[in-house]
């Protein structure tokens, strides 16, 4: 009996190794969902997807309220009190901008792949 149970511990060792050699076929993010859930790869390609389409769009709606928004603020408080943190401002601004163009090659990059 414990016989039986080495060799089909084995048997599973073997093939875990074997999988985990392969090439995985599609998106690392693709694939992990699939595990997770359980959902046919279609859907969760189609999900993936949607959610980068999603986070690009809202990266663009909230760019296009926040800039004029900037725009404003520096043309009424630039010879104020207000005016003399305006660079910092606007170097944080230009800051967060750097960080959301990279997720945004990322989110392109998953809805290529996908």
């Amino acid at each position: 009996m414990a016989n039986k149970n080495r060799k089909a511990r084995r048997q599973r060792a073997i093939a875990a190794r074997q999988s985990a050699a392969q090439k995985s076929k599609g998106s690392f993010v693709v694939n992990e969902l699939q595990h997770l859930i359980g959902a046919e790869e279609e859907d969760v390609v189609r999900a993936a997807r949607w959610r980068a389409k999603q986070n690009i769009y809202v990266f663009l709606m909230v760019n296009l309220v926040i800039i004029p928004g900037l725009l404003a603020f520096t043309y009424f408080t630039w010879d104020r009190a207000p005016g003399k943190v305006l660079p910092f401002i606007w170097a944080g601004y230009i800051l967060v901008l750097v960080f959301q163009a990279r997720a945004m090659v990322r989110f392109k990059r998953i809805i290529k792949n996908a």
